[in-house]
């Protein structure tokens, strides 16, 4: 038994090495220089890659069995994956404290960001002063609201005016509605008149004291269910998930982030981007200059979905939280700093959890 086990920690180990090389590999050509020529491996690979966290599960137990058996293939299997999951998390698994704080003559404001996805239950389901007691508790300065429906929007109005004067409601009743309430004046940026942005984008100015900070609030598209529907069978067959208008909205973004020349001003790109950051979407953004506030910030994984399980059809059911992947983002340009990152615990029924970043604008 404990020498299957060894064998098994070992092809665990050399068929996740590969895997990683090989997707590194794919998503790297296929990004950056011939679009399309490895298409479906590219979607293969980039679905793959959203659960990579969950593929390090056995490790403990790898761990245990080399110590035990002191085999030499159990040993190298698992020192091969101590250093792929080192070398991709790290970073987060160190204690904040250990890096060292922005010097307090560089920051000129801060501010306090919460990104939310409150999904788009209708009020007899959930009443909105559930999500108005998550708001009121995080009490964020710059509040972002993802899938909010009209009569969320008209409680957040009617409630939330004199802590959270400045609104710009978007509500739709299904999934597109959107939402930016702040304490500080706002006013609309250039990228929403866009022909280039993406369909799920607010872009406003915050005027801060003396302070000008641009926020690009983004709902990117999920991934699209690939069905295949034979003329021999009676079933349509799930050949895999699309990523192509969630890379194209991504594009189009870091194209207007450029042209517009923003990320050289104070800017923040936050809100549910329905990508994990395994994927090349999430590289792109990082190639263009911002930061991830939770890996500058931020402990463990981060997961933010799915936060809760929600059945309406047994009533007001939420169930344990057992959040799998990371969805939902804050990124910041290189004249701001990240103080903190919260994955707040209570999401009012939601399936993300609220995310709250402490932030501080810097002297340029």
């Amino acid at each position: 038994m404990l020498e299957a086990l060894c064998r098994l920690s070992f092809l665990h180990a050399a068929a996740l090495g590969a895997y990683l090389v090989a997707s590194r590999l794919v998503l790297q050509l296929e990004s950056t220089q011939i679009p399309g020529v490895l298409f479906p491996a590219y979607e293969l690979l980039a679905m793959l890659n959203e659960g990579t966290p969950w593929y390090f599960v056995p490790l403990p137990l790898w761990v245990i069995i080399a110590v035990l058996s002191r085999r030499p293939h159990a040993i190298i299997g698992t020192l091969i994956l101590v250093a792929c999951f080192l070398w991709m998390y790290g970073l987060l698994l160190i204690p904040r404290p250990l890096f060292p704080p922005t010097p307090t003559d560089q920051v000129e404001s801060q501010l306090r960001v919460m990104t939310f996805n409150v999904s788009n239950f209708p009020s007899h389901v959930r009443p909105p002063a559930s999500v108005l007691a998550v708001i009121e508790d995080a009490s964020p300065d710059l509040l972002l609201l993802q899938e909010i429906t009209p009569e969320l929007s008209q409680s957040l109005a009617e409630t939330l005016s004199s802590t959270y004067p400045y609104q710009h409601l978007q509500p739709h009743a299904r999934y597109d509605g959107m939402g930016v309430l702040s304490r500080y004046p706002l006013a609309s940026g250039p990228l929403n008149e866009s022909a280039d942005r993406p369909a799920r984008m607010q872009h406003v100015v915050v005027r801060m004291q003396d302070q000008v900070l641009h926020v690009v609030h983004v709902h990117f598209r999920p991934p699209r269910p690939r069905i295949l529907r034979p003329p021999y069978s009676p079933f349509p067959i799930l050949t895999g998930l699309s990523t192509q208008v969630r890379r194209d909205e991504v594009t189009g973004l870091v194209r207007e982030l450029n042209s517009h020349d923003l990320v050289t001003e104070h800017l923040v790109v936050a809100g549910d981007f329905n990508l994990s950051d395994q994927t090349p979407e999430y590289r792109h953004l990082m190639h263009s200059g911002l930061t991830d506030a939770h890996w500058a910030a931020g402990w463990g994984f981060g997961h933010t979905w799915p936060a809760a399980t929600f059945a309406p059809f047994a009533g007001r059911l939420t169930l344990p939280s057992l959040a799998l992947i990371r969805l939902d983002y804050v990124l910041y340009s290189p004249s701001i700093a990240a103080h903190s990152v919260r994955i707040w615990a209570e999401s009012a029924a939601s399936d993300h959890a609220p995310l709250v970043t402490d932030l501080a604008l810097l002297s340029r």
